[in-house]
């Protein structure tokens, strides 16, 4: 028997105990079963084996091997397939069991020693001969000795079912379908068709028969040998005569039979054309009675054929027998042609392959090919809903039925899931998720959750360790014995960081704080010339500092009816003042909010300063109200205060002083009674540049009386100047002219430099000088005219120490005949140094005056008389020439002379004066009238000799300091710029011809060395070039994207400018009221940014080449808190970061953090930005008010400190 290896040790004692018995089983035992390989015995087979395809081998079917006979034969694969030819005693196919005569023993065949039932192999009988030999008399058919073939030396084969025959069919060869007869005349087998059936070729095919219509009614049938053979009739011929004889010249008639007419069918098979006239052997086709000939080869009774509307394009409507024209609705149903109306009638033009296109709501992504809707994606129906069948309708689209039998397994080990109503639903159970730790917080199961563990479970209320009190002590991990953190300090002199940039050196100190030591570069500018690299990440330190506050060493009042005071941090970096302290009186009974505070801030070197009802606007403090008990004031009180990363102490005393003085006048004591002002004075703290009004004297009620001239203060004692101050306008930092007969004089003067003011009580006497100031006014030495039409001047002193423009003396024309009134004059003022200062038609907001009017004797003009001018006390003298200058000249454009016309603008000429740095418009030309006629070249103006620079304008904005792009065609081109750097202007008659001299500049735009991009969503970019005479920005070129497809206008460029000596700066999305510029936008291919790419661009007369290349880096960084994650979670506000560029100052956007949705999720911590490379101090902002440089306090449970902070400098960005 064949042995399976799975019962392979069974069997195996089976056999022992059978051969004992002196019998068994007659077949050889199978051997034991190999190992499996696995799929790790790789790719290469023995020979006579294969791949599996699952990395194993297994044998080949087609090969020998060792097994193939059983190892009792020997194999040939010659033929394509093993054959075995077996050892004696063996046979079968593969050599397997014993053959007749023999038997198995210990799994070998031998020869039977007696007679048994398979000696002779059933076909025989046995007879044992004695001595242990055996005989088989065999039956007909089978060959001795065992009887086990049949005996071919006789005629005889295996006739197929075990038995032996001499019958050529048997077993039948015949096996071709409807061909197994057998038959062998000649002892040959041959085959032959089955009955029913006859042969065709080598093929036997089903015979045929005469049935009625086997010839078509048409013919005689004869069936003889099984194929049917029609006689046809005449007019009929072909195998079954259902063909007509056209050689006879017949064709069908139409009623099944044949005919010569024809009209027989009839041809005329078109509606209304159905009269048939036979002409010869061809048909002549009309319309029948009452149609008529269509147009288009048919006939109708339709009015509307032929169209009579085809000339409007419009199709006809019969009513009632009568044309009526409209235009028809075409929709062939075809989603892939274009259905339109062409000459009345509809047309359907195939749409191109790969048009859009769709036949079914099943599928999406169809187009059209060759002009049918194929291809496509099939439409996903899944809704996402477990409990649903998604099934999906050409017509209706995606369905979902519901199957609340559907188990919607979610995963969660927590959780129980069913389909309910069409819905998943997955009950949680928290109880086994608890784990009964402390340390782990509460567990619960809520697999919804992002820090859902694999179960599906949470912790919340997690213990966390408190925030670490600095950088020098931290706390260790949760012990769930005392269920809390052990604090752990560092060591005295560990290293650590106290969070300031700019200090060296930091180490922990006795008292557990970290301290380093300041460098040059905790100051606000730096020269960069070394830098650092950009860091992987940003952290954004943090620190703590409380105190309590006290006045000149006392406690606060506990109640008072005015108001407290406000301290900030002056950050040494950037200068931004932040709010950390203030105090302050509120409720029914003012009581005291204070003294302590506490404030979060940016670690770093600050300046701690003092205010109360300080006026930024203005700088001015006001004088502190009788009775008040804290000051008012702007003043330092302690400068370098190192606080680092960690909780620092800060206490606050506010120094107290008074001081009080009587005011005289020119050393005598005030007027008594005055129709006039008074004054104020001030002290202005020499620390932060405040005007603190401390004095003031008036005159009031019916007989205007003194309110003086005794006075107090209550202020900060420290270093200050004394100042007067009356009738000062400080938008346009003049001083009107004191009116005759008042007797302390209008001014803004420093009556005293060094005035220090000591805690405690302090006298301060002050006597405002007087002294009086006349003369006459001449103009080029010689008389002012007696009358003019024209405006006079202004004459002003202007103090050498404040600044401040003092109006002294004027002269003007009024009344019927234009009269003078002057020359001589005397003005009332404060004695000191002063320059004097002529003034006509100046604007002061754009620091110009207007070119001098044809025939005004006295000339416009902002200059400097004389730098000069003492003042004593009393009386003094100044007789004031007016010197008068012309100047004329011719104007030409690039050495040529000015267009005659031109459509453009012209320009105009400028002498900035040196003295004033006014700009004096002295000439200019235009075009105007129906031809655009050129107004000049020549040119006369009146002026101030002097010295001058000139100046060329044109398209020049002084608000933005911007300069437009030429136009294209424009002769002359737009710009601020430098001609001359020294024009000397001599008394008299002057010559001054100035060429303008031309250049044009080109080249071609590229982004990081490769071409823009052909199309973008995005704004371009401008490139200006800064003038660096008079540093005006000159837009030459510019790259955007504009219409349907966003498409890019560039990358070439021509710009019309004046040649000299500029810088390259690119600009994109800078504003320049806030100095920033925007985060580049995701995916914008050119970044935001207002840097320069080239710091010498000269540009020489003639034609010029510029390429420029616009560089690109990208940065992204983590964002952590005090070396930590931000929080996930925060109802306040996050934070900005800025790179302040070091060639520009523009501060650019670059990354930010904030809170945002029900839940203030934290968007951030990681970002990436797109800029220029180069050099960049990093920066901190956070509720920083630019207008006013504060920064608010930050609020109580804010996690990220207000700050307006540097955390890098001089960072290089490759």
């Amino acid at each position: 028997m064949k042995r399976s290896g799975s019962f392979w040790p069974l069997v195996g004692v089976s056999l022992l105990v059978t051969f004992q018995a002196g019998c068994g089983d007659d077949s050889p035992p199978n051997p034991p079963p190999t190992a499996d390989a696995g799929t790790d015995a790789g790719p290469e087979c023995p020979p006579s084996q294969q791949p599996d395809g699952l990395g194993g081998c297994v044998d080949d079917p087609t090969a020998c091997t060792p097994t193939t006979c059983g190892g009792h034969g020997t194999c040939d694969d010659t033929s394509g397939a093993p054959v075995c030819t077996c050892d004696p005693g063996y046979a079968g196919e593969h050599c397997e069991p014993c053959s007749p005569g023999t038997h198995e023993e210990n799994g070998s065949c031998v020869p039977d020693a007696t007679c048994m039932p398979t000696t002779c192999g059933g076909h025989g009988t046995c007879i044992d001969t004695g001595g242990g030999n055996l005989s088989c008399t065999c039956d007909p058919g089978w060959a001795p000795p065992n009887c086990g073939t049949c005996d071919d030396t006789m005629g005889y084969h295996p006739d197929g079912t075990g038995g032996c025959t001499q019958d050529p069919c048997l077993p039948n060869p015949c096996t071709d379908p409807n061909k197994t007869t057998c038959s062998a005349p000649n002892g040959t087998p041959e085959c032959g068709c089955d009955a029913g059936y006859h042969a065709e070729g080598d093929t036997c095919v089903v015979d045929q028969v005469c049935v009625a219509d086997s010839c078509g009614g048409h013919g005689a049938c004869s069936d003889a040998g099984g194929i049917v053979v029609c006689t046809c009739d005449p007019g009929h011929t072909g195998a079954t005569c259902a063909e007509c004889d056209a050689g006879a010249g017949y064709h069908p008639d139409g009623a099944g039979g044949c005919t010569q007419d024809p009209c027989l069918p009839n041809p005329c098979a078109e509606p209304n054309e159905t009269i048939c006239t036979p002409n010869g052997s061809l048909a002549v086709c009309s319309c029948d009675p009452g149609y008529h000939a269509d147009g288009q080869g048919g006939c109708t009774d339709d009015p509307c054929k032929p169209n009579p509307c085809i000339a409007m394009n419009q199709a006809c409507k019969n009513e009632g027998g009568v044309a009526e024209c409209y235009t028809p609705v075409c929709d062939d149903g075809n989603p892939c042609t274009d259905d339109t109306v062409v000459n009345g009638a509809c047309t359907f033009t195939t749409l191109p392959n790969g048009a859009a296109c769709s036949t079914t709501l099943c599928s999406t992504g169809q187009t059209c090919q060759a002009g049918a809707c194929t291809g496509g994606a099939a439409v996903t129906c899944d809704d996402g809903n477990p409990c649903t069948v998604d099934s999906c309708n050409a017509l209706a689209g995606c369905a979902n039925t519901v199957d609340d039998t559907i188990v919607p397994d979610d995963g969660v080990f927590c959780t129980t899931d069913v389909c309910q109503n069409g819905a998943p639903k997955h009950t949680t159970t928290n109880a086994l998720c608890d784990d009964d730790l402390y340390c782990t917080g509460a567990e619960s199961c809520a697999p919804s959750n992002p820090s859902a563990d694999g179960n599906g479970c949470i912790h919340t209320n997690v213990p966390a360790p408190p925030p670490a009190p600095g950088p020098c002590a931290s706390y260790g991990a949760c012990d769930e014995a005392t269920q809390s953190f052990p604090l752990v300090p560092k060591p005295a002199g560990s290293a650590c960081n106290d969070g300031i940039a700019c200090t060296q050196g930091d180490t922990c100190d006795a008292a557990g704080l970290c301290k380093g030591t300041p460098s040059a570069n905790c100051g606000g500018s730096l020269d960069c010339s070394t830098t650092t690299p950009m860091p992987d990440g940003i952290d954004v330190p943090m620190g703590t500092v409380s105190g309590a506050i006290t006045l000149a060493g006392q406690a606060l009042p506990a109640s008072s009816y005015y108001a407290g005071a406000t301290f900030y941090l002056k950050a040494r970096d950037t200068g931004a003042l932040h709010s950390v302290a203030y105090f302050n009186y509120s409720g029914s009974g003012y009581q005291l909010n204070g003294p302590t505070w506490t404030a979060s801030f940016l670690p770093g070197v600050y300046d701690l300063w003092y205010r109360k009802n300080y006026d930024s606007q203005y700088n001015t403090v006001t004088s502190t109200s009788v009775g008040d008990p804290n000051p008012n004031g702007m003043r330092i009180l302690q400068t370098n205060l190192l606080l680092g990363a960690g909780a620092s102490t800060l206490n606050i005393d506010v120094p107290m002083a008074t001081v009080s003085g009587a005011i005289t006048l020119g050393g005598q004591p005030l007027p008594a009674s005055s129709y006039y002002a008074g004054a104020s004075l001030y002290l202005k703290a020499k620390d932060t540049g405040a005007l603190h009004t401390v004095a003031s004297f008036n005159y009031s009620g019916s007989g205007y009386q003194l309110n003086g001239p005794t006075w107090t203060a209550s202020l900060l004692p420290g270093d200050y100047e004394l100042w007067y101050r009356k009738n000062y306008d400080s938008q346009y930092n003049t001083v009107t002219a004191t009116s005759s007969g008042d007797p302390n004089p209008n001014g803004m003067r420093r009556l005293s430099s060094a005035v220090t003011i000591t805690p405690g009580a302090n006298t301060l006497n002050v006597d405002i000088p007087l002294a009086t100031v006349s003369g006459t006014i001449t103009l080029g030495g010689q008389p002012l005219p007696a009358s003019s039409y024209y405006a006079g001047a202004v004459l002003v002193l202007k103090a050498k120490d404040t600044g401040a423009l003092h109006t002294v003396a004027s002269f003007n024309y009024s009344g019927s005949g234009y009269q003078l009134n002057g020359p001589t004059w005397t003005a009332s003022l404060l004695p000191g140094d002063y320059e004097l200062w002529y003034r006509k038609n100046y604007d002061s907001q754009y620091n110009t005056v207007t070119a001098t009017s044809s025939g005004d004797p006295n000339p416009n003009g902002m200059r400097r008389l004389s730098a000069n001018v003492t003042i004593t006390p009393g009386a003094n003298t100044l007789n004031v020439d007016i010197p008068v200058a012309t100047v004329s000249g011719t104007i030409t454009l690039g050495g040529q002379p000015l267009p005659a016309s031109s459509y453009y603008a012209g320009a105009a000429l400028v002498l900035k004066a040196k003295d004033t740095g006014a700009i004096h418009t002295v000439a200019s030309f235009n075009y105007s009238g129906r031809g655009y006629q050129l107004n000049g070249p020549t040119w006369t103006a009146s002026l101030l000799p002097g010295d001058y620079e000139l100046w060329y304008r044109k398209n020049y904005d002084s608000q933005y300091n911007t300069v437009n792009a030429t136009s294209v065609g424009d002769p002359n081109p737009n710009g601020m710029r430098r001609l001359s750097s020294t024009v000397t202007i001599t008394p008299g008659a002057n010559t001054l011809n100035v060429d303008v001299p031309l250049a044009t500049i080109s080249g071609t735009i590229t982004l990081d060395g490769q071409p823009l991009p052909a199309s973008s969503y995005y704004a371009g970019a401008a490139f200006v070039l800064k003038a660096k005479d008079t540093g005006a920005l000159h837009t030459v070129a510019s790259f955007n994207y504009s219409g349907s497809g966003y498409q890019l206008n560039g990358p070439t460029w021509t710009a019309s400018l004046l040649p000299g000596d500029y810088e390259l700066w690119y600009r994109k999305n800078y504003d320049s009221q806030y100095n920033t510029v925007n985060a580049t936008s995701v995916g914008d291919p050119n970044p935001n940014g207002m840097r320069i790419l080239d710091l010498d661009v000269t540009i020489t007369p003639g034609s010029n080449t510029l390429d420029i290349d616009v560089p690109m880096t990208s940065l992204s960084a983590p964002i952590t808190l005090a070396g930590g994650p931000i929080p996930p979670t925060s109802y306040y506000a996050g934070a900005t970061f800025i790179l302040r560029a070091v060639d520009t100052g523009a501060l650019h956007s670059v990354a930010y953090f904030n809170y945002s949705g029900s839940g203030y999720q934290l968007n951030g911590p990681t970002w990436t930005a797109s800029l220029l490379p180069g050099v960049y101090d990093l920066l901190y902002r956070k509720n920083w008010d630019s207008q006013y440089d504060t920064v608010n306090a930050t609020s109580v449970g804010d996690p990220n400190p207000n700050g307006m902070r540097r955390l890098a400098a001089c960072l290089a960005v490759p």
